[in-house]
């Protein structure tokens, strides 16, 4: 009977959600027509003048922001997608300012795309740690409000409890037995990375990933008080029918056996990240779940809104106080290369150029975009990639897309790599220059001699000035190498021990640190 009310009350949000969504869109279109005025009130406030310079992140702009934010500020660290993670300040009220923009995103994707169920399940860290996402999921008590918990059900991942069911169980059996209990109708993950490893565990570590369930499903009251508070709260229509069917299943049922009522997702899709989503796709039906991918939003800064209009999905720059310019991609970073909003070409491609309220002035993202059209005489912007992801020893000047092309060329030839969390290339100086395929993964690997002879292969292909250099031994074979999972995360990938990768960190192609630097690190 409870299960029954609570998703009659899950109804009546989902209707509220897409009404208040319809309503916020003629506040994004009035934003959207106005925005060449704001963008000359902006240039006005900030003092953007022809001779500004272009700046780029470093000590001392870290320094200007962090003195502009003041006392109350805390800091957000970026996953590192330049080979560096980056502290960015931010207050109260820009932290208010971003939870604001992700809810007018949702609000307006959600009535736009006609999701039925709008309750939300976001893959983030359970516990604490210092990225923006984790600083816009803070709760200020250990259980969320009633009406909260049936609209944002993994927002129950912080209390104590349930962080202790993680030592037992581990994190993936806890998220799906919220998930099962809530039937949540949306997904969101800022990395698809985070849903395709949970999706691949769930199917090849059934009994791992399911034991929460199954001990839930034989003797609930085992379980805390609080837990089985939580459940209560948690708790929708055939719910008891799910837990009962994933503890007799004599095989691994699929996700939407699990949790059918799923059928919308809001992840990255651009850039390097590509390949897990399609690692997603293979798990989850795409006639059956409805894709949004994220707006570009950077730690930095917002780069671009959606906008729903005539079924088109197009992204703007409409961040409230953003000051876009852009240079085109090949061109010096001088003030006098810049580029207006207004004179993007369609099919061009542009690194952005931001200058905010939080201190920003002329600050260039590195993010490069592909004008994919115009919508209301603002650009359509989609991410492709980052400037700045590349390495050179000799001239070879191996980039991000080098690194991926090799990637996808040594995963065709060894399928048995497919489920290896993360494959990256990285340059090595030690006995002489060269670049090392890293398998970071905590199954044993095979044959990783043959892998360095693969990741030679592809790269030379890919790269002219790379096959000339080791033609003339300038560089040396490329190596592979195995490391443990965590183990990788904190060196490769610069993780702290107590900092989750689910977040906002980003699998990049190409680490741009040497192998010896980051071991030593």
């Amino acid at each position: 009977m409870r299960a029954s009310i609570q998703d009659v009350f899950r109804l009546w949000i989902s209707r509220g959600v897409r009404t208040f969504g319809t309503a916020l869109t003629f506040l994004h279109r009035f934003r959207v027509a106005r925005s060449r005025a704001t963008q000359r009130r902006l240039r006005a406030r900030y003092r953007i003048t022809a001779d500004t310079p272009i700046v780029h992140h470093g000590p001392a702009l870290s320094e200007q922001i962090a003195a502009k934010a003041g006392d109350a500020a805390v800091f957000a660290t970026t996953s590192g997608s330049s080979g560096v993670p980056k502290r960015i300040p931010y207050t109260p009220a820009r932290v208010r300012q971003v939870k604001g923009l992700y809810m007018d995103a949702f609000c307006r994707a959600f009535s736009a795309m006609d999701v039925p169920r709008t309750s939300l399940y976001v893959f983030s860290t359970t516990g604490a740690d210092d990225s923006l996402t984790s600083l816009m999921m803070s709760e200020r008590s250990a259980l969320p409000p009633y009406f909260s918990c049936l609209q944002a059900p993994y927002r129950v991942h912080g209390h104590p409890d349930l962080l202790a069911l993680e030592e037992v169980y581990g994190r993936p059996a806890v998220r799906l037995w919220v998930m099962v209990l809530s039937n949540p109708g949306a997904l969101y993950a800022t990395n698809p990375s985070t849903l395709a490893l949970f999706l691949e565990r769930l199917a090849e570590q059934w009994e791992d990933t399911t034991a929460l369930v199954r001990a839930w499903s034989e003797k609930p009251a085992d379980f805390s008080k609080a837990v089985r508070q939580i459940a209560a709260r948690l708790a929708s229509v055939g719910a008891s029918e799910r837990t009962q069917g994933i503890a007799t299943a004599d095989k691994p049922l699929s996700f939407l056996d699990c949790v059918p009522a799923v059928s919308f997702l809001c992840c990255w899709d651009g850039g390097y990240v590509r390949p897990y989503l399609e690692r997603v796709w293979a798990k989850l039906p795409q006639h059956k779940v409805k894709h949004l991918p994220m707006y570009s939003m950077s730690t930095e800064t917002v780069e671009t809104l959606p906008d729903f209009r005539s079924g088109s999905l197009a992204f703007l720059p409409v961040g409230p106080g953003v000051l876009y310019e852009f240079l085109p991609v090949g061109a010096a970073v001088e003030a006098e290369r810049l580029v207006a909003l207004s004179a993007l070409e369609p099919g061009e491609r542009y690194s952005m150029v931001v200058s905010d309220p939080w201190g920003l002035a002329r600050y260039h993202t590195e993010d490069v975009f592909r004008v994919e059209g115009h919508v209301a005489g603002l650009p359509d912007l989609r991410f492709e990639r980052r400037l700045g992801l590349a390495f050179s020893f000799t001239g070879e000047k191996i980039t991000g897309d080098d690194a991926r092309y090799a990637l996808d060329q040594i995963l065709a030839l060894r399928p048995d790599l497919e489920p290896v969390p993360w494959l990256t290339v990285m340059p090595s100086a030690e006995p002489n220059p060269h670049y090392k395929l890293v398998v970071a993964s905590d199954q044993p690997v095979r044959d990783l001699d043959g892998l360095g002879n693969l990741l030679d292969k592809a790269l030379a292909h890919g790269n002219q000035e790379y096959a000339d250099k080791r033609r003339s031994g300038r560089l040396g074979p490329s190596q592979a190498v195995h490391l443990p999972f965590e183990e990788a995360l904190q060196d490769i990938g610069g993780q702290r021990p107590d900092r989750s990768w689910e977040t906002q960190f980003k699998f990049l192609p190409l680490v741009t640190r040497t192998w010896e630097t980051a071991r030593e690190e």
